[in-house]
């Protein structure tokens, strides 16, 4: 009989875990119940098929009370989130098992983090049911949205508060361009200076802000163009000093993904949780190489910033570390934190050749965010040129660039070399002829000066603060299923069902589908939450 049984979330912390416990203790797989865990769980609650999971897993439920019965004590090392309580507190309830039950929660997966959670007293379970209040005012939402759209289709998913929102947000960008002036034309100008060619946009004519209505126009001054002279005629110098990012939540990590290595949030979110789960990489015993990446906190701990500080100094040296440690947020959390390394002695390159390759790219952008949060600030001299030319400066060109004078936290995070593309000016430079190479027009329709793609999504309802992180994940998934938005070379754009749907929704709960109250509903959901 075993003494104690833990319950873990994944085929991988099973075999992580395995290693650390004693042998009176048993490991129970939830993922040998649920089919996928907590995840499994998750998506039935948006699916309409909570009923369905329990029953198909009643048997092996059953299979597992006797054993919980014998037990003395039953601890729960889910995923640190709300799902994980969730599931936690259905285990207990069917095992009938509250009062010997407690909840483990695991920040990252190594031995020393293991043997921490086990010591402390403070591991009750969690029983105000966060994540199950909040599916059931998406479901009750999703009950008026279905009847008010006239769709009665019990294999769509929830239609959740957050992925009305969201339809709201897409809809709006769309609504805009369509808006937006589609006949704007742009004139750019190559021009010869300093032994290098420079690129300047015409920002005035006749010193009035430049605006070309047809082809025609811009032709005509186009021909006028090439008979001027041109010459500097303002140097204009200002100092920008950047701050360094914060480190990684979840979604500015998903955005940072998309950018920089081209994962969809999906891609994501399954790499980031490998990391968490446990690697092979050369220990004794397979360990996390970062804490669990599902977080809306910017907070670190005092023990990591003091490993970041000490980081930095010894591998880029004094100039790149502030007096202090950089503070993102005041708030003191027992929770998970900052998305970061949970191995500090573990740099990417030293652990490379044990991880694939999306496992090491995505490290490695979790590693140089959280060693960048802590770097001294970067400073840019930023010089702005104007070029004039024609009877009283009638064309006036405009070009910008910033100089690096310290690359600061640029050093590590984004990690890209900046090559101006500028020669330095100064005011001896005023009045200095520059050789005309061509014009053209840049563009002949107005280009979308902003469009969502996921990550961009993910990024602004994390911004906004309006739902759980967990159900935050199956926004985009819910809109797909409802055929109210598609995906066209990244960018995401309104189906006309989905324009359609989002008039009629918004028209109907005005009050409801906006920022301000679905925060402050998010916060009622959490005040009685003992996180």
């Amino acid at each position: 009989m075993a003494k104690s049984i833990i319950f873990v979330d994944s085929s991988q912390n099973f075999d992580v875990l395995k290693k650390y416990v004693k042998d009176s203790t048993k490991l129970v797989n939830v993922s040998d119940i649920f089919g996928e865990g907590s995840a499994e769980y998750l998506r039935s609650l948006y699916s309409n098929d909570l009923a369905t999971l329990l029953q198909n897993s009643s048997l092996k439920l059953q299979s597992y009370k006797q054993l919980t019965e014998e037990s003395e004590h039953l601890s729960f090392a889910l995923c640190p989130d709300f799902t994980g309580d969730a599931v936690a507190a259905v285990l207990t309830d069917m095992f009938q098992a509250t009062k010997k039950a407690q909840r483990l929660r695991l920040s990252s997966v190594s031995a020393k983090t293991f043997r921490s959670v086990m010591q402390q007293k403070n591991g009750a379970l969690d029983d105000s049911g966060i994540l199950e209040k909040a599916v059931a005012l998406d479901k009750v939402f999703d009950a008026h949205a279905r009847h008010i759209l006239q769709i009665d289709n019990p294999s769509l998913p929830v239609f959740g508060l957050a992925a009305a929102f969201a339809l709201g947000m897409i809809c709006r960008v769309d609504r805009e361009e369509r808006d937006a002036d589609q006949n704007s034309i742009n004139i750019s100008g190559v021009f010869q200076c300093k032994d290098r060619p420079i690129e300047a946009l015409l920002v005035k004519v006749n010193s009035r802000p430049v605006q070309i209505g047809n082809k025609h126009i811009a032709k005509a001054m186009l021909i006028d163009l090439k008979e001027q002279n041109f010459a500097v005629s303002s140097v204009r110098s200002k100092q920008i000093v950047k701050s360094p990012p914060p480190p990684f939540n979840t979604t500015k990590l998903i955005a940072a993904a998309e950018q920089y290595l081209g994962f969809d949030a999906k891609k994501t979110l399954a790499v980031a949780r490998s990391l968490y789960a446990g690697c092979d990489i050369g220990l004794k015993s397979p360990a996390g190489l970062i804490t669990f990446p599902v977080s809306d906190s910017l907070f670190v701990p005092a023990e990591d910033l003091l490993a970041i500080r000490e980081s930095i100094l010894v591998n880029y040296g004094t100039e790149y570390l502030p007096d202090k440690a950089s503070v993102f947020t005041e708030q003191k959390e027992t929770g998970i934190g900052a998305i970061r390394p949970a191995l500090f002695s573990k740099p990417p390159q030293k652990v490379k050749k044990y991880l694939n390759k999306d496992q090491f790219h995505l490290y490695s952008l979790i590693w140089n965010r959280t060693l960048a949060s802590q770097m001294v600030q970067a400073t840019f001299e930023n010089q702005q040129i104007l070029l004039s030319g024609g009877p009283k400066k009638r064309y006036v060109f405009r070009t910008e660039d910033n100089h690096v004078l310290r690359r600061g936290y640029l050093q590590l995070y984004p990690n890209a070399t900046h090559s101006p593309t500028l020669p330095v000016f100064d005011d001896s430079d005023k009045g200095a002829r520059v050789q005309t190479m061509e014009f053209k027009l840049t563009h002949e329709a107005a280009h979308k000066a902003f469009y969502y793609t996921e990550g961009r999504l993910f990024d602004a309802l994390g911004d906004l603060d309006i739902c759980l992180l967990e159900t935050l994940e199956y926004v985009l998934e819910t809109l797909n299923k409802w055929n109210f938005i598609h995906n066209v070379g990244g960018e995401i754009m309104a189906t006309p069902l989905g324009r359609k749907a989002n008039r009629m929704i918004s028209d109907a709960y005005p009050d409801i589908l906006n920022r301000t109250y679905l925060r402050q509903l998010k916060k009622k959901l959490l005040k009685p939450a003992k996180r």
